[in-house]
């Protein structure tokens, strides 16, 4: 058991999952360096062939004065300069080739390879707050209604924050975060706990959050904190239609309303969500009115055509703590 107060099941079950994608993350790597090395391999042997027809093209342009020793190019001097142009512009298409693959490559592999770094998710919380086991099972957790693997609660900048919070934290606001930890009735609602104090809150807003989410079940924290939950079929092409759009589309939805826009407020809306995403305490403001236990659709959807709204007619850039 972990000082939060993590079951030995769920360890082991977050132990298992992670070893499962360490392996799937050391597979596709490997796959990435392979792919790496059979571009860089194609690449210098572009770059070979264009250097040999830049050092043939140098050859028909003759001797260290060339064609221009008399100042004067016959006939022949002409096609064979053509010539020796058309050589030397194909062996320097041949080096561009080579370079825009050896970086469009390295790219890819340093885009690959970074992406597995980031789903080592539990190294990033660096803390001795809480035990590694916490820190296994907090990377673990899953927004309730999609695939966990697809749905992490906790994202790599979360961790990272909030390790770097908690570091910071006096020996009074560590004791009691640890004991808000340990009360959790659930691995999504401490999960949820970490993200708040990930948004920039203190330990004081985090305690007065606790209040409004203590002991709910999973489904309410989602419903209430995460407005997106990614479907597991959501990479499937699905085609689209006539008007362009995506068929597979799903839509998010807080009850029977939508989290979607009215009006122009595309930009404000996209905000709005946004930050409702990174920061659970926004989204209940939002969700569950201000006492945060509402379960009203239409009241959350008049509060949240009022925030898209203001954001539209003020603007508010204050979206960080």
């Amino acid at each position: 058991m972990g000082s939060t107060g993590a079951k030995a099941a769920e360890v082991v079950a977050a132990a298992g999952r992670s070893a499962e994608q360490m392996s799937e993350a050391f597979r596709k790597a490997s796959k990435a360096l392979y792919d790496l090395s059979d571009a860089l391999t194609s690449a210098q042997s572009k770059d070979g062939d264009g250097r040999e027809q830049l050092r043939s093209a140098r050859t028909m342009l003759g001797g260290g004065d060339g064609f221009f020793d008399d100042m004067v190019e016959t006939d022949d001097e002409e096609a064979d300069r053509k010539r020796a142009q058309e050589t030397a512009g194909t062996g320097a298409d041949f080096l561009y080739y080579a370079a825009q693959e050896a970086d469009d490559s390295a790219r890819t592999a340093a885009r690959e390879l970074n992406k597995y770094a980031a789903e080592a998710r539990a190294g990033q919380m660096h803390t001795d707050n809480i035990s590694a086991a916490d820190r296994l099972v907090l990377a673990d957790v899953g927004v309730f209604g999609g695939p966990q693997e697809q749905n992490e609660l906790l994202t790599a900048g979360d961790l990272e924050r909030s390790g770097r919070f908690m570091e910071k934290m006096n020996p009074q606001d560590e004791a009691r975060f640890e004991r808000m930890l340990a009360d959790a009735k659930t691995p999504q609602e401490r999960a949820y706990l970490v993200k708040a104090l990930a948004a920039g809150y203190d330990v004081n807003q985090v305690g007065q959050f606790q209040d409004k989410i203590h002991g709910k079940d999973p489904h309410w924290l989602q419903q209430h904190l995460s407005p997106v939950v990614t479907a597991g079929d959501s990479k499937a092409d699905e085609g689209r239609n006539a008007d362009g759009s995506n068929k597979n589309t799903d839509y998010q939805w807080f009850g029977d309303e939508k989290w979607s826009q009215e009006g122009n407020t595309c930009v404000p809306s996209s905000t709005v969500t946004a930050r409702a995403m990174v920061d659970p305490v926004y989204a209940l403001e939002l969700t569950g009115g201000p006492s945060g236990q509402e379960n009203d659709p239409d009241a959350f959807r008049d509060r949240l055509h009022d925030e898209q709204l203001r954001l539209h007619e003020e603007g508010d850039g204050d979206y960080t703590h």
